[in-house]
């Protein structure tokens, strides 16, 4: 009985998916060059950079709200697209008390330069 229950989450482990593997390609050869995936429950922070220079970058977290010690969910992203006609388009967004907002960006700005400019205890403590 313990055995074939051992046996069942070494299945179920190995065949599971933990994440993106960055080998993988679909069909234009694009690859995952970068993947960071944090949740620590009330917090997370995404990232991923493709071969293609297409990326998103998103961080959700609790935040107080301006008028009382309520909190509200706040969710902070950017991410970049190549159009079928080969465009870039960027757009950076936040949702939270104010409800959500989007807007263009520079095309041309450094995603990586997004994850550099986070303060390294900040992300340390997503880290768990």
């Amino acid at each position: 009985m313990r055995l074939g229950l051992l046996l069942a989450c070494c299945i179920t482990l190995a065949t599971s998916s933990f994440g993106l593997p960055l080998e993988k390609t679909n069909d234009d050869g694009v690859k995952v060059t970068k993947l960071i995936n944090r949740n620590n429950g009330d917090r997370y922070l995404l990232l991923y950079l493709l071969s293609d220079d297409q990326f998103r970058y998103e961080r959700g977290y609790f935040k107080k709200k301006s008028d009382s010690d309520e909190m509200v969910w706040t969710v902070i992203g950017r991410y970049r697209y190549r159009s079928p006609e080969g465009e870039f388009y960027s757009y950076k967004y936040s949702a939270g008390e104010e409800g959500f907002k989007q807007q263009v960006v520079n095309s041309s700005d450094d995603p990586l330069d997004v994850v550099n400019r986070i303060d390294p205890k900040a992300l340390a403590s997503l880290v768990g």
